[in-house]
């Protein structure tokens, strides 16, 4: 409206006269939404469940306030504009301020001198009327924030009173906050009403005694001379060898169930396990080799599965086929 006042043949009944009027309703209407913002929330939560306020709360943020109210507050609504409406009231008190004197006295049927003084107090009244605009915009902001929190803080305490075991341990917790005065309280026996509900050890329950003893970090200590032993006897260093070599020969290495598999097969193409177990019983340990085996990539045999299961030298197994890897 103030943008094209120049261009206005009634700047004063067409422009500033009506700015004015507009601001008394805008500013009226302003004041009864923050005067009424309080009950507005209580209607709107009325009724509802805590958690159902605290769900409410959280859309009517990201729908209400982030959108629309914001919107309201920026490029839908006056308050944006302020600074161009001064630079406009600018130019109604210099470039302006002829034609306006001039259409007010055509209009109002008065003198010049007091068409005059009215422009002055109507540009002097729309200047306020901006400034109470933004003081309203601010108390709405201020209270709007208030009986949100206040909602919300409402419900967060009755969700925390609800009877259910969260709000239980939530009001014994209070009360023993309540209880403890100094850090020294924490230390004391419980001797409360609240003891027989479960069971809270101060800082200090555990002695020094009940605790394990730190593990010693061990020092490097002088090596030790050997005491002078008599003559090993070679037959049994023999022995032991002997025993360690066939350790290792019969050892379930993928080498060594491969050379019984060689064995076994002994120039054939195919041998039946069962009948290499029944000729000799020792070498139960090494078929069980040739089954864990079967499937590695280093094997130098397959195996195959029959149907049927057997009983050799009182054992019950699945019998299987050997044969050369091809």
């Amino acid at each position: 409206m103030f943008e094209h006042i120049c261009e206005q043949g009634s700047p004063y009944e067409g422009v500033l006269k009506e700015a004015s009027e507009d601001f008394d309703n805008l500013n009226q209407a302003l004041r009864t939404l923050s005067a009424s913002i309080e009950d507005h929330i209580n209607e709107l939560t009325l009724g509802k469940s805590p958690q159902e306020i605290l769900d409410f709360f959280e859309k009517y943020e990201e729908k209400i306030v982030v959108g629309s109210y914001h919107r309201f507050k920026t490029n839908d609504n006056l308050f944006y504009y302020r600074s161009s409406l001064y630079e406009s009231l600018d130019k109604c008190e210099d470039s302006l301020f002829d034609a306006l004197v001039l259409d007010y006295i055509d209009t109002e049927r008065v003198e010049k001198d007091e068409a005059s003084i009215k422009i002055k107090e109507l540009i002097t009244k729309v200047r306020m009327d901006i400034e109470e605009m933004e003081e309203v915009m601010r108390a709405i902001d201020d209270r709007h924030i208030l009986y949100r929190t206040r909602a919300v803080q409402r419900a967060q305490f009755l969700l925390l009173s609800d009877g259910s075991s969260k709000s239980k341990i939530n009001s014994i917790l209070r009360f023993y906050a309540n209880e403890i005065q100094s850090k020294g309280d924490g230390n004391k026996d419980d001797d409360t009403v609240a003891s027989e509900i479960f069971r809270i050890f101060g800082q200090n329950f555990f002695d020094s005694a009940s605790l394990a003893t730190p593990v010693k970090k061990r020092k490097p200590t002088p090596i030790e001379l050997m005491n002078i032993i008599e003559e090993l006897d070679i037959e049994l260093v023999e022995e032991k060898n002997k025993k360690m070599m066939e350790y290792i020969r019969n050892a379930l290495t993928s080498e060594n169930v491969n050379r019984f598999a060689k064995d076994i097969l002994n120039g054939n193409h195919a041998v039946r396990i069962s009948s290499v177990f029944e000729k000799e019983p020792d070498t139960f340990i090494k078929i069980i080799g040739l089954y864990t085996y079967s499937k590695t990539a280093e094997r130098g045999y397959d195996i195959k599965l029959k149907d049927n299961v057997v009983e050799v030298n009182g054992v019950r197994f699945k019998d299987f086929i050997v044969e050369e890897r091809r």
